[in-house]
């Protein structure tokens, strides 16, 4: 019998419709009981208050609504940050409509 690996509630993560990437802060990924191995990411992350660091990325699994969604997260370090769901994976899981 496998056992089922249990992931920390984010509790506060905002949806951010402009961007392409889903972002966790590193104190959030500190609190992760099974961390995740980070792996190195060459993106160049910019914000409007300048350019992030990166410290790695890493893939979660969420469930939504009985669904299960499969994503890539990356770990920024940066003042005045927050957790951020991407556009696309919000609206795969239905939290905001994609207009085209």
């Amino acid at each position: 019998m496998s056992q089922r690996r249990e992931y920390p509630r984010v509790r506060e993560q905002l949806v951010d419709t402009r961007s392409r990437r889903t972002d966790t802060l590193p104190k959030t990924w500190l609190a992760m009981k099974d961390k995740p191995r980070l792996e190195p990411t060459t993106v160049r992350l910019n914000s409007v208050g300048g350019q992030l660091k990166a410290l790695g990325q890493f893939m979660t699994v969420t469930k939504h609504r009985n669904t299960v969604y499969r994503f890539n997260m990356i770990v920024i370090e940066g003042e005045k940050m927050a957790n951020l769901l991407s556009r696309d994976v919000a609206a795969d899981m239905g939290l905001v409509c994609r207009l085209e």
